[in-house]
């Protein structure tokens, strides 16, 4: 997988391409991004901070992920750093 900065890459793809103990950093709209995994699920920083992880859900299709942010501890159905991005910045995707 090659991430480019800037791009709105598939979260499934930071999924599946991470093992543990690796990171992938993506800049999106001069945010900064990392996700990390661990025990399973990868976890999404902003800015150095942890705001979430992201899991795959047996009742959602393959693509989408569940995020659950730690702030409001709800979850929400991405599939798209972009809808992430929109969602914490409170713009329509």
């Amino acid at each position: 997988m090659i991430v480019e900065n800037g791009d709105n890459t598939r979260l499934i793809e930071f999924m599946e391409e991470l093992d543990s103990g690796m990171a992938i950093d993506q800049t999106y709209k001069d945010n900064s991004y990392k996700f990390y995994k661990e025990n399973g699920k990868v976890l999404v920083y902003l800015d150095g901070d942890v705001i979430g992880h992201l899991e795959q859900h047996e009742a959602t299709p393959y693509e989408v992920l569940n995020f659950h942010d730690w702030d409001s501890e709800k979850n929400y159905k991405f599939e798209w750093l972009g809808e992430i991005d929109a969602y914490k910045f409170n713009y329509v995707f």
